[in-house]
């Protein structure tokens, strides 16, 4: 089997796992009938995905085994279950067969075979070290709950904004708590380091290893490891992620100045401007209501949610460096360059190739489940806020202006579809479904068209 269709079999196998995990009487509060099958596989989806949309409220309908059910799903979808598969391997026979770490090398997209053992070690590591880390800074939250409570609320939006799924146990999300140093700091940095992606943590570790080993160890055994350096992935990523943090603030906050909200004072708009440049690109937390947001600012949110987070993250989205692509691409075409050049080194054309397919597929994806919700629910007055729905979806992101529970049932089964291949990857459940292609032996004559 392909890569791809490895790792869209295992993401159909989750969803399908913990859709009959949410339909047993036990994840409903005692004396509540079953959940629905839509209701458990959409909540199902949204967990595995990492999306946090839901038909229901999860600090409510669902019992305490529902939540840890939700957990779990977080937890395996934003890792990737296949990663929890890899590590059991290593940790039973120590190593991972080539055929097996080949895949995994064009699934985390490394660069070297070896790299492969040591980037799930760190996947794993990093996780539970934020995520541990995480609970207990943001634990403040929920001070004023007995101990276990606490814990258990800790740990839950610990997973849940690491792994940018967004789900909240209150109803209300995070509304009134943006002042908290544990919204705009805590849980807005899970957030950051959950959609900055393990390939430049792996990256920024190694250095840092071979920076603290060259003071203790003689230069001639350092020099067996090779050079290390920054890569190109890793500075585009960094980048790419401030500049949107930083002007996705200014122009949120910007565009929602002259809102009157009662009693919002000007640091609770800096603070809601931040948390939702941080939280609109895939994360799905909210310190405002959506619903209220100005026509611009949902624009706003539609274009940050698009983006998305980074390139082996717990994100969604095109990605950050697939929209790096795209803007090198133009600055290319504009200076008349043959070829896409970024920090002294000329990106290969089928990459090119590749992040613009990843555009457009994207773009036609949000489109058509636009599409269907406007026809569907046939209510031309809440069109931006099916667009915003449908981005937030396909993007993993899982913000929402309040329609998602009163959508009709062909509706949500389309934001299901969305959320899978928006999860997936638009380009990599293409491939699986095409199957395995063979290289053409040969190559017609060129001749140029007209582009207008």
């Amino acid at each position: 089997m392909s890569p791809a269709l490895v790792f869209v079999a295992s993401f159909l196998l989750l969803i399908f796992s913990g859709t009959l995990l949410l339909m047993l009487p036990r994840c409903r509060p005692e004396g509540l009938p079953p959940a629905t099958w839509l209701e458990a596989l959409f909540t199902a989806t949204s967990a595995c995905c990492v999306t946090g949309l839901n038909v229901v409220d999860p600090g409510t309908f669902w019992s305490r085994t529902g939540q840890c059910v939700i957990l779990g799903l977080i937890q395996a979808g934003g890792l990737g279950i296949m990663s929890f598969g890899a590590f059991i391997a290593l940790v039973v026979t120590r190593n991972i067969a080539a055929r097996e770490a080949a895949t995994f090398r064009d699934l985390l997209e490394s660069d070297r075979l070896g790299d492969v053992s040591g980037l799930i070690k760190d996947i794993i590591a990093f996780t539970l070290v934020i995520e541990l880390v995480g609970a207990v800074a943001i634990s403040g939250l929920w001070s004023h709950l007995p101990l276990g409570e606490q814990i258990f609320y800790s740990v839950f939006h610990s997973v849940s904004a690491f792994c940018n799924a967004g789900f909240c146990l209150h109803a209300e999300g995070l509304i009134g708590r943006e002042l908290r140093p544990e919204v705009w700091g805590g849980i807005a940095l899970l957030i950051i380091l959950g959609g900055i992606g393990f390939g430049p943590l792996h990256n920024l570790r190694e250095i840092a290893s071979h920076q603290f080993l060259k003071i203790f160890m003689p230069q001639k055994i350092l020099a067996a490891t090779g050079r290390m350096r920054v890569s190109l992935t890793t500075r585009i990523v960094f980048r790419v992620t401030i500049a949107l943090l930083v002007g996705g603030a200014v122009v949120l906050f910007l565009t929602e100045l002259g809102r009157p909200v009662a009693g919002q004072t000007i640091w609770q708009q800096i603070a809601n401007a931040w948390f939702h440049s941080v939280t609109l690109r895939t994360a799905g937390f909210n310190t405002i209501d959506h619903g209220q947001l100005t026509p611009a600012s949902k624009l706003i949110g539609i274009v940050l949610m698009f983006i998305g987070a980074s390139p082996g993250s717990t994100g969604g989205g095109i990605k950050t460096t697939c929209f790096a692509v795209a803007i090198l691409t133009l600055r290319s075409v504009l200076q008349q360059k043959s070829h896409i050049e970024a920090g002294g080194r000329t990106i290969p054309q089928e990459q090119i190739l590749r992040g613009l397919s990843i555009v457009a597929l994207s773009l036609t994806a949000i489109i058509g489940c636009t599409l269907i919700l406007v026809i569907v629910e046939n209510k031309p007055a809440l069109f931006l806020d099916h667009f915003y729905e449908a981005t937030s979806a396909f993007a993993t992101v899982g913000v929402s202006t309040g329609i998602t529970p009163s959508l009709k049932p062909l509706s949500q089964l389309a934001l299901i579809a969305t959320m899978f291949i928006g999860r997936i990857g638009a380009v990599t459940l293409m491939v699986a479904l095409a199957g395995s292609a063979s290289q053409a032996v040969y190559r017609y004559p060129d001749e140029r068209i007209s582009l207008g």
